[in-house]
């Protein structure tokens, strides 16, 4: 949106005389001598009655405004002008604001019109910030607040409702908090529905060999046993296997897999890292895992963006704009070279690829 603030002057001096000279004073408007006091406006004379308004035809006794070689009151100007409030319907006589080609008193403006900021509820009348949920602060408020581990908000009471510093030195809103508040039945419930749902992308794994553990940071980052950014890190799939043999002859070779994530998230926001993890379980039974890191992780966020585009979760869009926005090599740059090669095609393009 256009926003100027706009001056109006509508201050003219009037110079005040007697005839009381042997020239003749003429009035401008009737012609006729002016025997008593007079105005004088830009060098002409008028009866003080006969200075009057080109469009409502009273005397102009204060400050003017001229249109042309035409003299207005200062309202009458406003109105020929078309400067009405677009707020309050009113004349605007004094400094305004024009926003969308459209006129405000200043103080219409900034009570009733202007985007008002989402931290401190005060008028955006400069430069702000835009996050992915189109709220709008002003700048230095991200520099004061926090930031919510999880979605990225600021964390304050007009926001987010404040929110939560859990022990392992996260902080988080109570938008996330709230529904984040997860036993490890619904866990499981969650790690099966995006098990069957994978199933549909082509990618089946046996459930019964599939576990699901909610641990704090720190531990996750215990438990993290491979090369690369832990920033980003909010979930680990941790899988071993187990060879069975007879008469010193391989039988059979039984494989299990421990997805770990981080406590206290949202149940969409599980959702996308469970489907994650299960593409890097797909990926231990069935491909190379000498591949890059990049390539990996790139794929495993690409079924998550899958997976949450299929979802139809109005809550999702948000996570999928993190991960197409991400700007880090691994998870976002790596994300955004498969998406680019395999979007559009059969995902048994990329699970070959991944072989």
């Amino acid at each position: 949106m256009k926003l100027l603030v706009c001056s109006l002057v509508f201050w003219a001096v009037f110079g005040f005389g007697n005839s009381f000279s042997q020239e003749a004073v003429v009035c401008f408007s009737c012609g006729q001598n002016i025997t008593s006091t007079y105005l004088t406006v830009e060098g002409k004379f008028f009866h003080p009655e006969h200075f009057v308004c080109g469009k409502c035809g009273k005397p102009i006794t204060e400050g003017y405004k001229k249109k042309g070689e035409t003299f207005l009151h200062a309202d009458c100007y406003a109105i020929e002008e078309g400067l009405i409030c677009n707020s309050c319907g009113k004349v605007i006589t004094e400094n305004y604001i024009s926003a969308s080609g459209k006129p405000y008193h200043s103080a219409c403006y900034n009570n009733n019109v202007a985007l008002r900021c989402a931290v401190c509820g005060e008028p955006l009348l400069g430069t702000y910030t835009t996050n992915i949920y189109n709220d709008a602060y002003h700048p230095q408020h991200a520099n004061e607040l926090e930031k919510c581990d999880n979605c990225g908000r600021l964390i304050c009471p007009r926001l987010t409702h404040g929110g939560q510093k859990l022990s392992d030195g996260r902080a988080i809103c109570n938008i996330c908090y709230s529904k984040g508040l997860l036993s490890d039945s619904e866990r499981e419930q969650l790690l099966t529905k995006v098990c069957t749902r994978l199933r549909g992308f082509n990618l089946a794994l046996r459930r019964d060999a599939i576990a699901i553990r909610a641990v704090d940071r720190n531990k996750l980052i215990q438990f993290y046993d491979r090369q690369g950014p832990i920033d980003e890190l909010r979930g680990f799939c941790k899988s071993e296997s187990q060879e069975s043999y007879i008469n010193n002859k391989l039988d059979k070779t039984i494989t299990h897999h421990t997805i770990y994530v981080l406590e206290g998230l949202p149940s969409i926001d599980l959702e996308g890292i469970i489907a994650h993890e299960l593409m890097h379980a797909w990926i231990y039974e069935n491909a190379k895992r000498t591949s890059a890191l990049a390539t990996i992780e790139g794929s495993c966020n690409y079924i998550s963006w899958l997976y949450l585009r299929s979802t139809g979760d109005p809550e999702s869009r948000f996570i999928i704009k993190r991960m197409e926005e991400n700007t880090d090599q691994v998870y976002g740059k790596g994300f955004r070279d498969i998406k680019s090669r395999f979007e559009g095609k059969p995902i048994e393009e990329l699970l070959k690829f991944l072989k």
